[in-house]
């Protein structure tokens, strides 16, 4: 069950990382591309920070009071029907 992920176009780096014996025994197990799956799991770990980062940013952009009509559950369901009524045209029957 090896993952392999093509890096076309990118340039790569050799770099010595430590890791604990029982993680690369059990990683060697799912992979034979180690660094494709080390880099893999860094790129999504990155990718969760950043966005992690931007909603704190983001903090506090929402106001209730701007928006009355999504208060509640009904406000909620009626919101999203009426962005679904716009979609409809556009789906394929």
């Amino acid at each position: 069950m090896g993952l392999e992920v093509e890096m076309v176009g990118r340039a790569t780096v050799k770099v010595t990382v430590s890791l604990p014996r029982e993680l690369v025994e059990a990683l060697r197990k799912r992979t034979t591309n180690l660094s494709a799956y080390v880099a893999e799991a860094a790129q999504a770990r990155l990718q969760a920070e950043r966005y992690r980062e931007a909603l704190d940013r983001a903090h506090g952009a929402w106001r209730a009071d701007l928006h009355p009509e999504l208060a509640d559950a009904e406000g909620v369901v009626a919101y999203v029907r009426r962005l679904r009524q716009q979609w409809r045209p556009y789906q394929a029957e």
